[in-house]
């Protein structure tokens, strides 16, 4: 995880199944809307399994098709919004979180249920979301004074029959009492754009996470 090995969750993909790949993502919402107080958001987001797959009429499941639905690409579809969510719920160890534009106690809760790994292996979970920052492909995100924990990732999409880089980077910060989670993507407009998560997405990231801590100082 930590230097963004695609090659480790291929092999770990094959192993587990698409079928436990799916039950989990969907475990932690990521096959619905957030329920954000807005209008419109996006329903968009498909977790894929090769049941969903027949129905569409795109034929047989692949090896293939899991090993891109491991590293995020594929078929699997997700919002910026969704993984902002998703990081603050990996930060507070349970699997949903529900975002909101303003403070109201009335509003529907976060869930309650645990992420569900030992205690060991959650811990092992964040400090490796630390070392991405510190040592890793996200780097580019560190601060000096706040610990940062995070992921880099690249996907990408068709543009006018052309392919275009979205960089990602999600994090959360203060590791050890989280307070603020990011999602940011940004996607290429040109092929000469040659957008990464860590290059891109990592610094715009840093830049918010920064002026959040200084103003709240």
């Amino acid at each position: 995880m930590e230097k963004s090995c695609n090659v480790y969750y291929y092999l770990r993909s094959q192993a587990c199944g698409i079928e436990k790949i799916a039950e989990e993502a969907k475990r932690f919402h990521l096959d619905q809307k957030t329920g954000i107080d807005l209008p419109f958001e996006s329903s968009r987001m498909i977790v894929p399994t090769p049941a969903w797959k027949r129905k569409k009429g795109y034929g047989p499941w692949f090896a293939g098709d899991t090993a891109n639905a491991a590293i995020g690409q594929g078929y699997l579809l997700v919002s910026p919004l969704q993984m902002a969510c998703f990081m603050a719920s990996i930060a507070a160890n349970r699997t949903q979180t529900i975002p909101h534009i303003l403070h109201d106690p009335g509003h529907r809760q976060d869930s309650t249920q645990s992420i569900g790994l030992p205690a060991s292996d959650y811990k092992k979970l964040i400090e490796t979301l630390q070392k991405v920052v510190d040592t890793g492909t996200g780097k580019s995100a560190r601060l000096d004074e706040i610990t940062l924990a995070g992921k880099s990732g690249t996907s990408q999409v068709w543009e006018r029959g052309e392919r275009r880089n979205v960089a990602w980077f999600i994090g959360f910060a203060p590791v050890d009492d989280p307070q603020i989670a990011v999602a940011i993507a940004v996607q290429e407009q040109t092929p000469q754009d040659n957008y990464y998560g860590g290059k891109t997405a990592a610094p715009i990231a840093r830049q918010i996470f920064d002026s959040y801590f200084k103003n709240k100082k």
